[in-house]
């Protein structure tokens, strides 16, 4: 795989991811309000490359109102991490590994399942393929929805709370954004190893079904960069990002 300077993930052997979106953070971000129902299953994949390390940094968060929301990204101890208040009630997961190289793509995902009894279970956190070991804490009520997709506000590069953005803001770039309602994939629906090299790089998701509140942004519109992709047109509005930020 090769990584084209700060705007591209090309695989050398085929796939070629076109754009990233450039997130300065402090101030850019995009959201859309979303009004159907909520699920218990949602998956969310991204490929990122940080430049802001040491602080909170959500990548995709949702909000319906101070006792329902959710937030997907990094901590300010550079874990991977996502947090949840549902019903007021407090959860969050935690990798125990920590993310710090400022030089490279990674591909994150996030299984978010209440369908699972064992509550350990309902979040499962990946890096490049992997998954990894979390630590867990608080309690959500098996079979509800996960507070993290419908009726409310969908936000990608900073978390919103109480009618305003938080000082969360993600700093560095994203490419092949996706949020999927209601089902679970594998991050090998999103990746794969390289034969030869042993890297972990994209493929194709264009073909997959993202559900009545998914998306996928794939930045290709520099004059539309919040477009959603995926059929839904799940449209994001942008603020305090251009055309030069593609």
């Amino acid at each position: 795989m090769i990584i084209l300077g700060t705007n591209s993930i090309k695989d050398a052997g085929g796939f070629n991811v076109a754009n990233s979106c450039r997130f300065d953070g402090a101030s850019s971000v995009m959201y859309v309000d979303t009004s159907s129902a909520s699920t218990n299953k949602v998956t969310i994949s991204a490929w990122i490359k940080r430049s802001k390390i040491t602080a909170d940094g959500f990548i995709i968060t949702s909000y319906r109102d101070n006792s329902n929301r959710a937030k997907f990204g990094f901590g300010g101890a550079d874990n991977l991490t996502y947090f949840m208040t549902e019903g007021g009630t407090d959860t969050e997961w935690n990798t125990t590994a920590k993310f710090r190289d400022t030089g490279a793509w990674m591909h994150v995902v996030a299984q978010l399942d209440n369908t699972q009894s064992t509550f350990a279970n309902r979040c499962k956190l990946f890096v490049n393929g992997t998954e990894y070991a979390t630590s867990s804490s608080g309690s959500s009520t098996q079979s509800s929805a996960t507070a993290i997709i419908g009726n409310g506000t969908t936000s990608v590069g900073n978390s919103y709370y109480g009618g305003a953005y938080q000082g969360n803001w993600f700093g560095g770039y994203m490419a092949q954004v996706a949020m999927i309602q209601g089902v679970i994939h594998a991050p090998t629906d999103f990746g794969e190893f390289d034969e030869d090299s042993g890297i972990w790089k994209p493929i194709d998701v264009s073909g997959l079904t993202f559900g009545t509140n998914g998306f996928y942004l794939d930045f290709e519109n520099s004059g539309a960069l919040g477009a959603d992709v995926s059929g839904n047109t799940n449209n994001f509005t942008v603020n305090n990002l251009t055309a030069i930020d593609q």
